[in-house]
Formats: structure tokens, sequence, C-alpha cells
């Protein structure tokens, strides 16, 4: 069994001594390791370098593993969802792609998706796409794998996330015997993370008593800020860490340069708002510049007098005769919204209930825009895992993929 204390100054190198040599393996025997169980540097990279490969055009794809050896190479296309297999003699690859950013029905109805769903509790937005892609991968594994034949399953993003969904699942019927995640999200709730590494694996690797958890990996580093979501308060993190380092060097456990990061920038916004609100107590204790004090029946006269002085601050809600009474409220927004267009302009003076949830998650989508801003939007990309791991292989050759990832 696996150590649940992985060792911080761990670190692992390939053993293939090209990228080339990597990409086109002479058989899957050179990337699995009977000596630990847990997926190793090269397989890895292999498992990224497929899951960056997830992101090009099909027939691209057919290419790449057509050149690598495999065979009966699928697509699966589902509503917004994607993900391809093939197979090397009869060990089976099953790839699931991730989120396109710019395509927001696929972010509502599967990234912020957060409800828990199922049994055990899982997140709904990610069941629910696996749901959707279960069908098709379920038929090509029956009619191009035998019974209880080895499966390497991987994905980045939202595609990591529907891997070890598909792995749960699948391990009933297969050897699971490697999941690979890249820059993968938290999935379940303690219950399903729990029953995923209690899950038995079948085939060769029964013998040694292994369970799910044991052959999984969770690839990260410390500028993806996707793999620190959704929330730990309610979901949890499956497979051993591992963080990825530019030069190519693959450690256990977290990055701690994020949380460091967070705190930091936490502590910025801290004394930005403590200044400002100093800055609003010392206005609003400052003495007004001009205090007239006038008796009841010379009140109308000395109104001429007050205006003609300027400034001028009521202390009691009483007001003097011809003065404009305090705009409190709504109201003090008028001018604001009046140049807010029709028909946002009635609909947000509509103060519905929904309406303002609406405001609430747009606001909650705002901060989470700003969070993310203290990160490297690209450094989530497959491309940039694979050019990671690419830097740990001598010589280094120009990555073939595009950078849309």
């Amino acid at each position: 069994m696996v150590s649940d204390r992985p060792d911080p100054d761990r670190a692992f190198r390939p053993v293939l001594d090209t990228w080339a040599a990597l990409c086109r393996p002479a058989s899957f025997d050179a990337l699995l390791s009977e000596a630990d169980p847990t997926p190793g540097y090269d397989l890895c990279a292999y498992l990224a370098s497929r899951a960056a490969l997830a992101y090009e055009d099909d027939h691209h794809r057919r290419q790449v593993i057509r050149a690598e050896g495999g065979l009966d190479a699928q697509t699966f296309n589902r509503w917004t969802d994607s993900a391809y297999a093939y197979r090397r003699g009869s060990v089976g690859v099953l790839v699931f792609r991730g989120t396109i950013w710019w395509n927001p029905v696929q972010w509502c109805h599967s990234n912020l998706f957060m409800l828990p769903f199922g049994l055990p509790l899982r997140h709904a937005g990610f069941s629910l796409a696996w749901r959707r892609m279960r069908r098709p991968v379920r038929a090509w594994l029956t009619a191009r794998l035998p019974p209880g034949a080895e499966v390497l399953i991987a994905g980045h993003s939202l595609g990591g996330a529907m891997a070890l969904l598909a792995a749960h699942e699948l391990a009933a019927d297969y050897a699971v015997r490697a999941v690979v995640t890249i820059g993968a999200p938290r999935v379940g709730l303690w219950s399903f993370c729990q029953d995923y590494r209690d899950t038995r694996v079948r085939g060769v690797a029964a013998e040694r008593l292994l369970r799910l958890g044991d052959v999984t990996r969770r690839l990260t580093h410390q500028d993806d800020i996707v793999s620190r979501i959704p929330p730990p308060v309610f979901f949890d993190h499956i497979g051993e860490a591992s963080r990825l380092d530019p030069d190519g060097t693959l450690r256990l456990g977290e990055s701690r340069t994020t949380l460091g990061r967070l705190k930091r920038a936490a502590d910025e916004a801290t004394e930005a708002t403590h200044a400002r609100a100093s800055a609003w107590m010392k206005a609003a204790t400052a003495p007004p510049p001009s205090v007239f004090a006038v008796r009841p029946d010379a009140a109308a006269a000395a109104v001429p007098a007050v205006r003609a002085a300027g400034s001028w601050t009521p202390i009691h809600p009483v007001l003097l005769p011809g003065a404009s009474p305090p705009v409190t409220g709504v109201a003090r927004f008028g001018p604001l919204v009046e140049r807010i267009p029709e028909p946002f302009r009635s609909w947000l003076v509509a103060s519905t209930p929904m309406r303002w949830l609406a405001l609430v998650l747009a606001a909650i989508v705002a901060v989470a825009v700003v969070v993310m801003g203290f990160f490297d939007g690209k450094a989530h990309g497959a491309a940039g895992y694979c050019r990671a791991f690419q830097a740990g292989y001598r010589p280094r050759t120009g990555w073939p993929l595009s950078d849309r990832r």
C-alpha cells in the first residue's frame, strides 16, 4: 500500500532518455513499474501528453495515435464534453478533455454546478458530465477490449474529474492500471473520496491487494488555481498529490507557494480595507466647516446665509425651513441608476428575490475572477504541463501541439 504521508523531499526523474522515446513507446511495459503501483514519471508524462492531445482536432489526433502504434481510436462527443480512446495490444487508454474556456454552457452545467449528488456524494456537474459519456465509453470498451483488460485513464481539468468518476465505476469490470489527473479540481465529498480509495483493483494488480487510491496520481503546480477548487470545506482531492516544477522535477505534496500567494493577497486586501475605513472614519468625525445655531423664529431668515456659506452639516433631523430633505435609501443612487440603459434599469429597480440572487451570484463570479487574476491563466493549460515534463528529458525537442489549451 502507498503511504498516506508523502515525503516532501522525494523527487522523481524519468527513466527513458528522450521525449521521442516517451511519445512512441515500444509497449506500455516500459512505462509501467511492477515495484511501485503508483504511476511513475514516464507514465505521468505520457498521459499528460495524451491529455493535451484531447484538445486537438480528431484528424491530427488519429495520426499521432496511428504513428504510435495505437489501434481502434474513437472520439466520444456528448453535448459540450469530449473524450477519446484507443488501445495498444490488450491495454486500453481512455482520455477525457477539459473545459473549453469560452463555452459558458459547459461552465454552467458542469463546472459551477457544485451541489452534492449521488451516493456516495460527489460534485453534481462532474457526475452528470460523466453520465453523458458513460454509454459510448462502455460500448467501446466492451467491443475492443477483452473482459478484465487493463485500462489507463487520464484527463486534464474537468477531464481529470471525469477520469476519476470513470475509474471509480469501471474498476468493477476492468483492471484500472493507472489514473492520472492533470490540474483537476476536487471531485467528491469525504464519503466518495474514501470509497474511491478503498475500491479494489481487478486483474493482475489484484494479486497484490491494491486499491484504486494506490494507482491514482494527481498532478498540479504552484500556478494552477483550478486544482484548488471547489472549496475544501465540502470537497476533497483524490490521488497522491504531486507538484511539477518548471524544470521537469516531479515532487510529492502540495505546492506551498500558492498558499503563501493567497495569504499575501489577503493581507494586502485587508490593509487596503483598513486604510479606506480609517479615511472614512476621519471624514465622518471631522468637525463641519460651519455650524449655525439659530432660534426657531429666525430660521427662515438664516437659510440664505447658511446656503451662502457653502457646506453645512445638519446634526438634528429637524430641517431648516426651505432646505431639501436628506437623500437616503435607494434614492441616493438615483442619478447612477438613471444612467443605466433600459431594460437593465427596470430589471434592477424591480428587486425581486430571484433577481437579487442573480446579482449575488454575479458578485461571486466577479470575486472568483479577481482571485484567479493572481494566477497565470496559461499555467493551467495541458500544453504547459507537457512542456514542464519535456524539460526533464534530454535532448529537448519541439512540442508539436498548439497553444489552444
